[in-house]
């Protein structure tokens, strides 16, 4: 079964994502990039929120790209192109503004794992 870690500190959005893919995802599920760093080695794909509370979803691109190319899709409420611009040249998959439809964000990660040469 395919792991999805899920960075996201907003409480019902974290839980409601993980209850909805947990029917065919292992689901890891974090609220700080200094947990997400203990789970980053085991996921097959990321889902991140840029405004965590102890820094910023870049950083976590940077980190996991410095050993890994496991899909990140972002899931984030910050809609500056400037900004997602830099998530995608940092290594971002995918940037998903919120609100999103958890269809579209479902029919992402098929395609995103789809890629993934085994």
């Amino acid at each position: 079964m395919k792991k999805i870690l899920i960075i996201e500190d907003d409480n019902n959005l974290n839980k409601g994502l993980s209850i909805a893919l947990n029917k065919e995802y292992e689901i890891f599920s974090v609220n700080t990039i200094s947990k997400a760093k203990n789970f980053i080695d085991d996921a097959d794909l990321i889902l991140l929120d840029m405004n965590l509370p102890d820094g910023d979803g870049l950083e976590i691109i940077k980190y996991t790209r410095e050993s890994s190319s496991i899909p990140i899709i972002v899931l984030s409420a910050i809609d500056l192109e400037a900004y997602i611009i830099s998530a995608i040249n940092l290594g971002a998959d995918d940037y998903l503004t919120k609100p999103f439809s958890l269809g579209i964000l479902e029919a992402k990660i098929k395609r995103a794992f789809e890629k993934i040469v085994p």
